[in-house]
């Protein structure tokens, strides 16, 4: 592991490969770590650089996370760190909403996009978060100070228990190397000393919407979207497809809404698929 001094903020991050340059985004409300299995499948091939965000597993948080749009400024200034110059970028969820604002916000930055299951729209989430007395309730109670104890346990349980519960059951239909990454991501998760990160970009999630913006957007994306989705429907692949006029759309059979129970292999070929020239140029 490796860190960096981005805006005076120690950034923890990934570095690995050699090649083109591929720069993988986690989502909410992880760290860099549940994106290892990928990394392994992709290392021989591809320079890959994974930061966790801000306020996320080992990186420290900044004081102010107003919107999302703070997340696509950091990602612009942790890349100028690095001495960074084009590079391609693969996100799930949060980081593959991420993902798509910085080809929006930053074109000059971005080659190529790779997003799965992105955030793009908060109709996505499921009406008990995105109905919109659902959205003033959680808006209201997100004013109050709760305990980071008490707010680290909500998370917590209705995340991790939602998103993999094969895993919290002993991982009985997983590998012994995909529970040990699940043990860091839940460890780093439990120990964080300052849930606010964790919180106000849940908030920022349940008022985001980027369809206007988003057909600006003129670098080539690969959509992969995940059959038996638990979170974030497939209807919204064909959605996203209709709304960017250089994307391509591919469904992934009986892979979950967590990057980490996806099927590493399936996922890392539809990737070095799309990033060979031919790929990309007829998207163009």
């Amino acid at each position: 592991m490796k860190s960096i001094l981005v805006n005076g903020k120690k950034i923890s991050y990934i570095d690995k490969g050699v090649g083109e340059l591929l720069l993988l985004l986690h989502g909410w409300p992880t760290c860099k770590e549940v994106l290892l299995s990928l990394v392994n499948e992709l290392k021989d091939k591809f320079r890959l650089v994974v930061p966790d965000l801000p306020g996320f597993g080992d990186s420290e948080a900044f004081e102010d996370y107003a919107d999302l749009n703070f997340y696509a400024d950091f990602i612009k200034d942790f890349i100028d760190e690095l001495d960074l110059d084009k590079v391609n970028i693969f996100g799930n969820s949060l980081g593959g909403g991420l993902a798509l604002l910085m080809g929006v916000k930053y074109p000059a930055k971005v080659e190529s996009l790779i997003v799965m299951a992105p955030m793009f729209y908060y109709k996505q989430l499921p009406r008990i978060f995105s109905g919109k007395l659902s959205r003033r309730f959680w808006e209201y109670i997100s004013r109050f100070s709760l305990s980071r104890k008490m707010l680290g346990y909500l998370v917590y349980r209705i995340y991790f228990r939602i998103m993999y519960p094969q895993e919290m059951k002993k991982g009985k239909s997983y590998s012994q190397e995909e529970m040990g990454i699940l043990q860091i991501v839940i460890s780093k998760f439990k120990s964080l000393e300052n849930f606010k990160p964790i919180r106000d970009v849940a908030i920022a999630c349940l008022k985001v919407d980027f369809r206007p913006i988003l057909k600006k957007l003129s670098k080539p994306v690969l959509i992969l979207w995940n059959s038996n989705e638990k979170l974030l429907s497939p209807k919204w692949g064909n959605v996203l497809h209709q709304l960017l006029r250089k994307s391509s759309l591919s469904i992934i059979d009986d892979s979950p809404h967590s990057i980490l129970a996806a099927d590493e292999e399936i996922t890392a070929r539809k990737i070095c698929n799309f990033l060979s020239k031919s790929d990309k140029i007829s998207l163009l």
